[in-house]
């Protein structure tokens, strides 16, 4: 059984056993280790994280003279002096974790590195598909916040919003890891009467993937994606912008309830719809 490596700066209490290493630095640029362990994160709401920092500053910065002047103050009261004494560590404490600098984008990046990207409310149900124990000391906070406070938790807003979309990519894909699933890149761009066109490659594979076409759980064809798109080449999406593919729909007619699913071969790896896809069934109602 592969390791665990556990970034847990949520404070939760994680019952160890031989698997469990702890992570316990931040990071400027996180970097795995060439083995096959297995590196979670836990992220929880923004206006939750920085209640449960505040509750916990004392004891964590009880070096800094500043805090000593907090230690009866409301909570209110302590944001309100620690905003007039630009008190750092409490801006985006979150982000902090990930990147000591608070970088946004390191911070998003160095969140990709990890294969589980796990948000507070879905602990329990994570930890029993690895059997992890946990005990989860999230309580139902009732924010005191006001608009005054959100350049204080700006950048783990966004954070978080980001670790909500990697751990849907997640549960979509059956709880592979994200390190697998983020090797797979591709889209299906449009659908008309006659084709289904779109995307797909692998990363770090120079030859071009196969893709299925799927209706109501059923292969229907497959085809090679390897058609020149130099609108990928342009943006840089893919090096050479031989990626793209198109179906051509022969006698098939689809209907507003059809299931349809385009997967990249051998990774079943489901392709996201584009906007334009979801018009044409929208329009098929």
């Amino acid at each position: 059984m592969s390791k665990l490596k556990i970034l847990n700066f949520q404070n939760l209490f994680i019952e160890n056993d031989n698997r469990i290493e702890f992570i316990n630095n931040q990071f400027r640029k996180f970097k795995r280790e060439s083995d096959n362990s297995t590196y979670i994160v836990f992220l929880r709401k923004p206006e939750e994280y920085l209640e449960y920092f505040l509750e916990n500053i004392i004891n964590k910065y009880n070096f800094f003279p500043i805090i000593k002047n907090i230690s009866n103050l409301s909570k209110k009261e302590k944001i309100k002096y620690l905003k007039e004494k630009n008190f750092i560590p409490l801006y985006n404490p979150q982000t902090f974790y990930l990147d000591i600098k608070k970088r946004l984008p390191n911070a998003m990046k160095n969140l990709e590195q990890f294969d589980y990207v796990v948000p507070y409310d879905e602990i329990e149900e994570f930890s029993k598909r690895i059997n992890l124990k946990i005990t989860n000391p999230k309580k139902d906070y009732k924010s005191v916040f006001n608009d005054e406070i959100e350049e204080f938790i700006h950048k783990d807003t966004k954070l978080y919003k980001y670790s909500l979309t990697l751990w849907s990519m997640i549960k979509n894909n059956n709880y592979q890891s994200l390190q697998k699933i983020l090797k797979y890149k591709g889209n299906v761009d449009n659908i008309t009467k006659n084709f289904i066109t779109g995307w797909a490659f692998v990363k770090d594979n120079n030859e071009p993937c196969e893709v299925e076409l799927h209706i109501n759980g059923k292969k229907i064809q497959t085809t090679l994606a390897n058609k020149f798109r130099p609108d990928l080449k342009e943006k840089n999406i893919h090096p050479s912008g031989n990626c793209g593919f198109a179906f051509k729909l022969n006698n098939i007619s689809l209907s507003y309830n059809d299931n349809l699913e385009i997967k990249i071969k051998n990774y079943n790896f489901n392709l996201k719809m584009g906007e334009k896809v979801k018009q044409y069934f929208s329009h098929l109602k």
